[in-house]
């Protein structure tokens, strides 16, 4: 009793089923082609900046170059006392104490650079919601 499909809805659903696939071509196309073009930013975020690259000329500086030299007394990441402090690691693993006595003026002293530098991204709670 049951009836044959008809040939022209076959046709139709393999059509559409083939169509929907578009998409996701066009989109694995888009995701892996390379080109010279910067791609589409709906929201321009601090992820796609104007930046020189190494070794490129900056008509900005009187001698032309983009990489700057080193300035005068500049010290390694990881070699000062301030780094411990930051991070709590002194060379392969985690120190135990602060090495620098904890007063009200130093607590302080952080909260006011907190708002000043990190608050305005990372709102004052810290989750990243600031303005």
């Amino acid at each position: 009793m049951l009836r044959e499909v008809p040939r022209w809805l076959k046709i139709a659903v393999v059509a559409m089923v083939v169509l929907s696939w578009v998409p996701l071509v066009l989109i694995m196309r888009a995701r892996n082609a390379t080109t010279t073009k910067p791609r589409i930013h709906v929201v321009p975020d601090m992820d796609n900046q104007p930046r020189f690259k190494a070794q490129m000329t900056n008509p900005l500086f009187v001698d032309g170059r983009a990489d700057r030299p080193p300035v005068e007394g500049t010290v390694a990441r990881g070699s000062l006392l301030e780094d411990v402090v930051a991070t709590g690691r002194r060379g392969d693993g985690w120190v135990e104490t602060i090495p620098v006595e904890v007063t009200r003026a130093l607590v302080e002293r952080g909260r006011d650079r907190f708002g000043i530098y990190c608050a305005p991204c990372h709102g004052l709670a810290g989750y990243g919601d600031g303005p």
